[in-house]
């Protein structure tokens, strides 16, 4: 047990940044890598502990059982899809693996110091492939694809382990001033405009839950995205520029895509657009949605997978209005639950924090491709391991 949670389980992270151009091969229509491979393996170790061992519980609690209501219906949508395999495919990466990864984080951390060093190697492994990425990045001065981990998918790991250096500071003072500076630096080389508007904006959300308000939080952030959603759905042609002013080419992903207002005003317009389609789409299977599904996009990073750039619309298509209060139930049953140690324990707001600023990327960016959900589904395993953990200490 001790092997697996100090080595094992750090070590499977530290590939997680690696997951999608590193050592990948394909069984039937399923890509595997290590990380993938790795917690399908400590999935079942984790079933085996629970079920030989007395001492270990697993405290399935509304999360939980939330989440199982969700696999259950997206392997319906999955068999009633116009693509299974498609939508199969897409529903292994996006959701199954996140599942796994938060069943393993629960099961199977038990305490500070286990948390505290997987943290640690994910860290590394994401500094790992940034110091790659960055030395691609002083070639062109614009964000790169490296080991195919795009700019949005790398920021996220990026923003989880800042917000988790900032608040624990569970490190020795020179260590932590360097890596949060290297993460810093590595996520600013991405140019990701939500993440570093809801950087800005973080203290608000911050003091939230400090304040045991995070069920409050959460539920006010589900409210105002979907209403930002829909205003911008009915109001794209306010964002309109005209053919002389679009920003083309390479600029779009370089210091310009910062400091350029008419870029910003070019993606709201591109987003609204988008939006507007996708809320075309949720009307044809209101219910319990499409499934997950891909398709060519102009909208997309690499021109090739579709992504609504909305976990809102994401939700309402491919599982419904179903999909939409199962998911939505998931986070709010994680916050109230793990928001109650928020006043005392800085890694519950750590971890709260950075799941609240995923959702905010989440917003414009999508949550349910990439890294997104792997990093979403980690943390709410690691708070309701954490929680476990806060409970037996306060029973005792």
């Amino acid at each position: 047990m001790k092997f697996i949670s100090r080595w094992l389980i750090p070590l499977t992270l530290a590939f997680l940044p690696f997951s999608k151009g590193l050592m990948q091969f394909e069984i039937g229509v399923v890509t595997f890598n290590p990380y993938s491979m790795g917690m399908i393996i400590l999935a079942a170790m984790a079933l085996l502990l629970l079920v030989t061992r007395t001492d270990l519980t697993y405290n399935f609690g509304a999360t939980d059982l939330f989440i199982a209501l969700l696999c259950f219906l997206f392997f319906l949508s999955t068999l009633l899809s116009n693509s299974i395999i498609e939508s199969g495919f897409i529903a292994f990466h996006a959701l199954f693996i996140p599942v796994v990864s938060y069943f393993v984080i629960k099961s199977l951390i038990r305490n500070e110091q286990e948390l505290h060093r997987a943290f640690l190697f994910l860290i590394l492994g994401v500094i790992s492939l940034g110091s790659v990425q960055f030395v691609s990045f002083l070639k062109t001065y614009s964000r790169t694809i490296v080991f195919e981990m795009n700019p949005i998918d790398f920021s996220t790991l990026c923003v989880t382990g800042i917000f988790y250096l900032l608040i624990v500071r569970g490190f020795r003072k020179l260590s932590f001033i360097l890596l949060l500076a290297i993460l810093f630096v590595l996520l600013l080389i991405n140019m990701p405009r939500a993440y570093l508007l809801a950087l800005l904006f973080s203290p608000i959300p911050y003091l939230l839950i400090r304040n045991g308000k995070s069920g409050l939080l959460m539920t006010l952030l589900l409210c105002t995205t979907l209403i930002s959603t829909i205003f911008l759905a009915t109001n794209a042609d306010s964002f309109r520029i005209s053919a002389r002013e679009t920003i083309r080419g390479d600029a779009i992903n370089g210091i310009e895509r910062l400091t350029n207002p008419t870029c910003w005003k070019q993606s709201l317009y591109r987003r609204g657009i988008h939006f507007r389609q996708g809320f075309h789409e949720f009307a044809k299977s209101p219910l319990i949605g499409q499934g997950m599904k891909t398709g060519k996009s102009r909208y997309s990073w690499e021109h090739t997978y579709f992504t609504w750039h909305s976990f809102n619309l994401e939700w309402l298509i491919y599982g419904g209005l179903i999909g939409y209060l199962l998911y939505s139930a998931v986070m709010l049953a994680f916050f109230w639950s793990a928001g109650r140690w928020a006043r005392e324990d800085t890694i519950t707001t750590a971890l709260l924090l950075a799941s609240a600023v995923i959702m905010i990327n989440g917003t414009m960016n999508g949550l349910m491709h990439g890294m997104m959900p792997y990093a979403l589904f980690l943390l709410m395993g690691f708070g309701e391991s954490r929680t476990r953990t806060l409970s037996e200490h306060a029973t005792i």
